[in-house]
């Protein structure tokens, strides 16, 4: 039986048949303890340059969840049962790895201060939307290997204060990764970027040996592209489920990923954001995020719990954390069939407004946002046949506004739809009362 973790559906990507995972993200324990309110952000027109920050070892307590038509499910505690793969998907030659220059690639335009990021998925085409598995359809069914997609739906993110898009990647030489080499240039056209956001428990990694494989692949030929996300010079990569590396002998899962770095990334070159609740793993990571917020009944307590525990965390090791906190305008599940189905509803609008206050009362360095195009799960902000642009519109409003920003769209791109001059500016003035 699928686990709520487990593999769900066929992916189809780049005119055939791919055969992959769409994986709930669900966090590995639950807490809504409450720490005291983060000083909020201050509003600037310059991003001021930030370096990681610190957080706390002890795991958050769970608490019980109020009663709803649809209780919110605690997040499982049993590793997911892998469904079998039906057949093997085509892949392309192996890319060669280069050797890569380190100086260079620090020397490379960066990013410094605040970030948006959206987690994307790069593996529909036009079959997703007969199977019945979406809770929701964009307005406009799609591939997701066709460029002119990809560069609308740049387009559309940038337009609302996205930086970045953090592709789920499953590995070398199958279509995610096709289509994040597509995307690169697409992006530095636009002064976007990608980032990897590593699959650990990829159909195509069997060991410990695979995922350090894929990481020597994946930082060797992204980290020096144009279009990649640097900050403050150095590659990012995000990385989802950390407890599902194959231990290859460690005694756990912390000391599995230490090995792994030790080998891939020894002196540190590049920022590694791990995914959970699990904040010993900030002993190898330099950032944390939850995939998730859409469990917690106390979304601010929530995340104010997360952030101090990072910072906490940095103070013990030492070192600076990034703490990013994460978004979401709801979630639904029911349509895949799991077990352990469940659904945040967004009370139109109402959550995202909600999630977004709660984050950025968490003074996050970073922003995720769950997700710009996950639409098995039900978390896609992406306009939708049911909502339209009202989540780019939300978007664009907190976003600018975090980062003090007043910026019209690019022209003939949702002007109907935002005001910026007018929105953003007074939202940008209100938030910090609002916050406090």
């Amino acid at each position: 039986m699928i686990h709520v973790r487990g593999l769900i559906c066929v992916l189809a990507l780049a005119g055939v048949g791919f055969l992959g995972a769409l994986f709930a993200r669900m966090p590995d324990t639950a807490a809504a303890a409450a720490v005291p309110t983060a000083t909020p952000r201050p509003a600037s027109t310059a991003r001021p340059t930030s370096t990681p920050r610190p957080a706390s070892t002890p795991r958050p307590t769970a608490t019980p969840r109020p009663a709803t038509s649809r209780a919110l499910r605690p997040p499982p505690t049993a590793p997911p049962a892998r469904a079998p793969l039906a057949a093997a998907a085509p892949t392309a030659a192996p890319t060669p790895v280069p050797d890569l220059d380190w100086d260079t690639v620090h020397g490379l335009p960066s990013r410094d201060g605040s970030i948006v990021a959206a987690y994307y998925y790069p593996w529909y085409d036009m079959t997703t939307w007969s199977t019945g598995i979406t809770p929701d359809q964009p307005v406009q069914p799609y591939r997701s290997a066709d460029s002119t997609v990809m560069e609308q739906q740049i387009v559309q993110a940038q337009s609302v204060g996205i930086d970045v898009f953090n592709l789920a990647w499953l590995g070398p030489n199958n279509p995610t990764d096709t289509n994040l080499t597509t995307m690169l240039p697409i992006a530095d056209a636009h002064g976007f970027a990608m980032t990897v956001g590593f699959e650990t428990d990829s159909p195509f990694f069997h060991s410990r040996a695979d995922i350090t494989k894929a990481l020597h692949y994946a930082m060797a030929v992204y980290s020096g592209q144009p279009g990649y996300l640097r900050y403050e010079g150095k590659p990012v990569f995000f990385f989802w489920r950390l407890r599902a590396i194959p231990l290859g002998g460690a005694a756990s899962a912390v000391d599995a990923w230490q090995a792994v770095r030790d080998e891939v990334d020894p002196n540190r070159d590049a920022i590694w954001i791990g995914e959970g609740d699990r904040f010993e793993f900030l002993q190898v990571f330099d950032g944390i995020y939850p995939y998730s917020i859409a469990w917690s009944g106390n979304v601010a307590g929530t995340l104010k719990t997360y952030a101090a525990r990072t910072r906490a965390q940095g103070v013990s090791l030492g070192t600076d954390k990034i703490w990013v906190a994460t978004v979401m305008p709801g979630y639904d599940d029911h349509t895949t069939g799991r077990k352990d189905a469940f659904s945040r509803d967004r009370v139109n609008g109402a959550f995202y407004d909600e999630s977004w206050r709660a984050a950025l009362g968490s003074n996050p360095d970073w922003i995720m946002i769950t997700s710009w195009n996950e639409w098995v799960e039900g978390s896609q902000i992406e306009p939708s046949r049911s909502y339209g642009n009202l989540y780019l519109n939300t978007t664009g409003n907190y976003s600018f506004g975090w980062k003090g920003i007043v910026q019209a769209p690019p022209d003939g791109m949702l002007a109907a739809e935002i005001d910026a001059s007018d929105t953003q500016l007074a939202f940008a003035s209100t938030l910090d009362q609002d916050l406090e």
